[in-house]
């Protein structure tokens, strides 16, 4: 038997335009900014049986969030023009507990049988408004405004064999 303990981190913020017509008039045109994060945490436990039999089983948590804010300018300067902008995060927090374990029948034939159960929740808070003019400080209009969460539980088994059909060849069917 081996464990092992696997953590991450990971962070980020953008800030960007995008001018998709490519000209100099505003006619679609965006500025955005996004940050995101993440942190992970994993525990394993793996068996190697000498051939005859091997596997894993761990704990996983995730926890992170992302979102950012984009501006759009729309047909700026003709009659047609808009303005709006898209507000938007999403939370997620998840935690699985898993296990794979293999068995080699033969030498040439084998077997793998696995389950997953994770537990996952998100909430995303949303906010996109128009505006009036390209200082996006009055409001005209809201598209959509929602802080709403969703829980989620889903158990994932998988089934698997393997043939060694030649030294070059193996073939393998998986159910999951």
């Amino acid at each position: 038997w081996t464990a092992k303990y696997i953590t991450a981190h990971r962070s980020g913020d953008t800030v960007t335009g995008i001018d998709f017509d490519g000209l100099p008039n505003k006619i679609a045109d965006v500025r955005a900014s996004y940050s995101d994060k993440q942190t992970t945490h994993e525990l394993q436990l793996a068996y190697d049986g000498g051939g005859a039999h091997s596997g894993v089983m761990g704990l996983y948590k995730f926890d992170g969030t992302a979102g950012g804010t984009v501006l759009n300018t729309f047909l700026g300067g003709t009659p047609f023009q808009s303005f709006g902008n898209t507000n938007g995060k999403v939370f997620t927090e998840s935690t699985a507990i898993y296990g794979d374990w293999n068995w080699r029948l033969t030498p040439r034939l084998g077997l793998t049988a696995g389950i997953r159960f994770t537990e996952e929740s998100k909430r995303a808070v949303v906010l996109n408004q128009g505006f009036s003019d390209a200082t996006f400080s009055t409001v005209i209009a809201t598209a959509a405004n929602f802080d709403k969460t969703r829980d989620v539980r889903n158990t994932a088994p998988k089934l698997s064999v393997d043939f060694k059909l030649s030294d070059t060849t193996n073939l393998y069917a998986t159910a999951s």
